[in-house]
């Protein structure tokens, strides 16, 4: 599954998640790539991560999936692995600058990013916070969070 992202540079990049075996065991592999390519027509690769599923599971009772998935599909109906990375693992996958090195990291939030910016703004006398997250097609869900003090 792929994913384009817009960094602080302002070019387009792209983000793979992929599902394989190894060494007998499933892992995501997790890539962040330039839109340009080597001599050899490969993408280069700026960073990369693997999660194994273990650990991934304890991670995913972390998340607020409830943001990034379409209120017609419930978690536990969800089959397959592509529904899981699309719904469950890319909106929760966050790059960011090593401090010391200056170089793009691969994170996983607990909370999902959404597709701009994080807004800040007083609803209701309260401080909140608004994402806005593209769930599937035409689909889009704008989300207030309580901002906690």
């Amino acid at each position: 599954m792929k994913k384009k992202i817009i960094l602080d540079d302002q070019e387009p990049h792209f983000i793979f998640c992929r599902g394989h075996l190894r060494k007998h065991e499933k892992v995501f592999k997790i890539q962040l790539t330039t839109p340009y390519v080597t001599s050899d027509s490969e993408m280069i690769v700026l960073a990369e991560d693997e999660i194994r599923i273990p650990e991934l599971s304890s991670l995913a009772n972390q998340f607020m999936y409830k943001d990034t998935i379409p209120s017609h599909l419930h978690i536990k109906h969800m089959r397959g692995t592509p529904p899981f990375i699309r719904f469950l693992l890319m909106p929760f996958i966050a790059i960011e600058k090593n401090p010391k090195t200056g170089k793009p990291e691969i994170r996983l939030t607990a909370k999902a990013r959404g597709i701009t910016d994080v807004q800040k703004l007083e609803f209701l006398g309260q401080r909140c916070f608004l994402t806005f997250h593209h769930i599937m097609n035409n689909n889009f869900r704008l989300v207030l969070t309580k901002e906690n003090r």
